[in-house]
């Protein structure tokens, strides 16, 4: 074989390979109750994986949905399991779909009108059902991609991040810088962390409880710019905490949708004035605390706060897998938070619905 054959045969470049990232089931019943549920067991026998519920974001009168009732059932599946489910559903469309199906990007996403058609066996007690197919496409290297949208700055737990807040200080001398000190040195010792929330004693609480706020905010303002280079308007239109929950800003009295990058900056940004405000914390230990202190104005930051982390853990996991030194101190401060607020009841339980698996499981 001559050179010029040789160079003629070139190599496949592994790194243009086109491969499935994930593939979405998605089947829309329009209401809750025993068809949503029906729907579930068909996606589950399909797939042998759990399905998740989704809710309604708006009131259609029209068609009787009412906001956040559960109307949908979804499962993501991945690896040969994917490719496994795509050709039965491809198989189905008889390998044509039209041009409107294809995004710019390659991904691409198709309907059957029954499931029976992908081979399932017909259940009378289930009836039959159509599924949509979302499918991701991925090359190798993808990650590498995400990141070129981090504008570095700042170096967070190993990672670059976009925006580091000012941290917020405890006077120096103070009680509470004290406190401060002796919370710190609690978390560096040997000591349990359900113990290490406790109130030292002779201690006034508000001041404990105060000290606390301004940590954990501290804290989790910084794990959060380790992965706001991926938290971004493209990747996160809409401020979620898994497939179920959705919130939305208070802009002059009016529920907004907001990105989640948008949300959570105005999140930090009324805990930063809810610091800053002296009629809630205090500057001189003289002045006391306000008497809605513990049942509403704490309260109500905890509740933003956990917001933040059930979009870090539901949406960014893998982003802050990627940091070996990130993960480990974004589950202790989730426990640490936990802990502390279940202890001085601060919120209630149904706040805590939308981390509740996450609670279960690193708690």
């Amino acid at each position: 074989m001559s050179n010029t054959e040789k160079e003629e045969i070139k190599k496949p470049n592994l790194m243009k390979e086109i491969k499935i990232d994930k593939l979405c089931l998605n089947i829309s019943v329009g209401e809750s109750g025993d068809r949503l549920t029906r729907a579930s067991k068909v996606l589950e026998q399909l797939t042998k994986q759990k399905p998740v519920q989704s809710r309604a974001r708006l009131t259609i009168r029209g068609f009787g949905i009412r906001r956040n009732e559960k109307i949908a059932t979804h499962v993501t599946v991945r690896g040969k399991k994917a490719e496994e489910i795509l050709e039965r559903g491809l198989r189905v469309k008889e390998f044509e779909l039209r041009k409107g199906c294809f995004t710019k990007t390659g991904t691409f996403g198709f309907g059957i009108e029954e499931h029976i058609d992908l081979g399932m066996r017909y259940d009378p007690n289930v009836g039959i059902y159509g599924m949509d197919f979302y499918v991701i496409l991925k090359r190798p290297g993808y990650r590498v991609a995400e990141k070129k949208r981090c504008k570095a700055a700042v170096v967070s737990f190993g990672v670059k991040t976009t925006r580091k807040r000012k941290k917020k200080k405890i006077r120096n001398g103070t009680r509470r810088y004290t406190l401060y000190k002796h919370s710190k040195k609690m978390m560096l010792g040997t000591v349990e962390l359900k113990k290490a929330v406790n109130c030292p004693k002779n201690e006034n609480i508000n001041d404990w409880i105060a000290v606390s706020v301004v940590d954990f905010y501290n804290k989790i303002s910084l794990l959060y710019s380790a992965v706001s280079g991926y938290c971004t308007k493209e990747s996160c239109p809409t401020m979620t905490c898994g497939p179920e929950y959705e919130y939305f800003w208070n802009l002059n009295g009016k529920a907004t949708r907001f990105s989640a990058p948008e949300y959570i900056n105005q999140l930090f940004d009324w805990i930063e004035r809810q610091i800053d405000n002296p009629k809630y914390f205090p500057v001189e230990e003289s002045v006391p605390f306000p008497k809605n202190f513990r049942t509403k104005i704490v309260p109500n930051i905890y509740r933003r706060i956990i917001r933040v982390f059930g979009h870090i853990y539901f949406s960014h996991f893998t982003d802050v897998s990627e940091t070996m030194e990130a993960l480990p101190q974004l589950n202790l401060l989730f426990k640490h938070v936990i802990y502390f607020i279940k202890k001085h009841k601060l919120v209630r339980s149904s706040d805590l619905e939308s981390v509740q698996g996450l609670i279960d499981k690193y708690c």
